[in-house]
């Protein structure tokens, strides 16, 4: 889950909202997005091959 696609309601950081039920306490932000594919484009990342990286949050 990212927070950019989530309704407002299902992010709320209270007890039953979603960031509340991920493993980290919290949902994926639009700039880890850019920071993981920056990551993986740099020199870095020229080892990373055919991986599924996931950038949610922990959910």
């Amino acid at each position: 889950m990212i927070a950019a696609t989530c309704r407002a309601a299902a992010v709320q950081r209270g007890p039953l909202g979603l960031a509340a039920r991920t493993a980290l306490g919290r949902v994926g932000e639009p700039d880890a997005i850019g920071l993981a594919i920056a990551s993986l484009v740099s020199e870095a990342g020229r080892w990373v091959i055919a991986q599924n990286i996931e950038v949610s949050g922990g959910f």
